[in-house]
């Protein structure tokens, strides 16, 4: 049996980047973590991470989230650099809900599967629906492997307040994904 602490912030958003960090860096140091990947936004949050980790042996990923209403997949050149000399990897992904329709091979009505697997990870908080969806794209761009456990860091609205370690999967495989720890996040 594994007894391990959970962090439950009153509330969501980016008061809670500080204490995020601190435990993203302690299960990197104590538990060997090799990979960590970081929803944001504008950058900033990634930067944080990138600072935060870079003198230990593990690759951090930035991903901006675009969805069909933020078409800009972008983010600053500076915001870019800063990234990449804190040894940080960005990259931008569309939206998972194409890949995971087909994961199930069939439609429900009147909702696709894409839409049942969005409403029912909600459930458990906006941060841990991103984690998960950040794992999935973080393997489509094949910069995780499948079966490995990484630290995904998502935010409500800005800054992060959810840390959950996830076993990888491809998205059109989203029923392999497996949430093993909640590490951190806000309750309700």
């Amino acid at each position: 049996m594994v007894e391990k602490t959970v962090l439950y912030f009153d509330e969501p958003g980016e008061s809670n980047t500080k204490a995020c960090i601190d435990r993203v860096r302690y299960e990197v140091e104590e538990n060997g973590y090799r990979f960590v990947v970081v929803a944001s936004s504008t950058g900033e949050t990634g930067v944080e991470f990138a600072k935060a980790l870079k003198d230990l042996e593990t690759e951090v990923y930035i991903v901006k989230y675009v969805d069909s209403a933020n078409k800009t997949a972008d983010i600053s050149d500076d915001m870019k650099k800063e990234l990449a000399d804190n040894n940080a990897t960005f990259f931008s992904s569309p939206a998972i809900s194409l890949n995971l329709d087909g994961a199930f091979g069939l439609k429900l009505a009147p909702m696709g599967p894409s839409k049942v697997v969005y409403w029912t990870l909600k459930r458990f908080g906006e941060g841990l629906k991103v984690c998960c969806e950040i794992i999935m794209m973080a393997t489509d761009k094949g910069l995780l492997t499948e079966g490995v456990e990484a630290i995904a860091v998502a935010g409500t609205k800005s800054g992060a307040d959810t840390v959950a370690v996830i076993r990888g999967s491809a998205s059109m495989r989203f029923r392999e994904l497996k949430v093993m720890e909640i590490i951190a996040k806000p309750r309700g």
